[in-house]
């Protein structure tokens, strides 16, 4: 989860494009329906689901774009499944990827990665007061 400030909102035909910041990074949210809550300087944590992200080991440009760089703490690796749990300076969050790609790319503990979230994908859990 990922704790942020919303920065601004821009609101067209019931789609709301939303941009979240902390002291590191920011973040971009697109949504159809806004919480009476979201207003400018709001804090929120934000999250996103594990099967709503890619990785990468090298730095892309792509329309996913929120990045966020952080290395592999763990690795949950399934049959199938493999969850990558990572880490960076202000948070800690899953990816899951299928064990093939898992293998292919051949990541380990350690590993700095990127890790792309849709603006679609990316929810706000809750509001701080």
């Amino acid at each position: 989860m990922i704790e942020a400030n919303i920065s601004l909102i821009d609101s067209y035909e019931g789609v709301n494009f939303i941009e979240l910041s902390n002291a590191l990074q920011k973040f971009y949210m697109l949504s159809l329906n806004t919480h009476e809550n979201v207003k400018i300087n709001q804090q929120v944590v934000l999250s996103f689901k594990s099967n709503d992200c890619f990785i990468s080991k090298e730095k892309l440009k792509n329309s996913f774009i929120n990045e966020l760089h952080a290395k592999i703490i763990e690795i949950f690796e399934g049959k199938i499944i493999t969850i990558l749990r990572m880490q960076n300076n202000f948070c800690t969050f899953e990816a899951q990827i299928n064990t093939k790609a898992f293998t292919d790319m051949n990541l380990q503990i350690n590993d700095f990665i990127y890790t792309y979230i849709n603006p679609n994908a990316l929810f706000i859990k809750k509001f701080i007061c």
